[in-house]
């Protein structure tokens, strides 16, 4: 199988890949999501944040789903 690099922002789709085939759970992972469409329905693959003082911080959190009922 050939996996090449997706346009997702600066998310490999080995990635990806990878978290889906070893099983997309949070389970000992360093950072975790409580959202309410239950638990491990979105898992975080990549995490970036910004903070500068005085001014707001943002995060930008890349996730994968196994649900195909839930659109990314």
């Amino acid at each position: 199988m050939d996996i090449r690099s997706s346009a997702l922002g600066d998310l490999k789709l080995r990635e990806l890949y990878e978290a889906i085939s070893n099983g997309v759970l949070q389970q000992g992972r360093v950072l975790m999501l409580d959202t309410p469409l239950g638990k491990n329905a979105l898992v975080p693959l990549r995490a970036r944040g910004s903070a500068r003082i005085g001014r707001d911080y943002s995060y930008t959190i890349d996730v994968a789903s196994t649900r195909d009922d839930t659109a990314l």
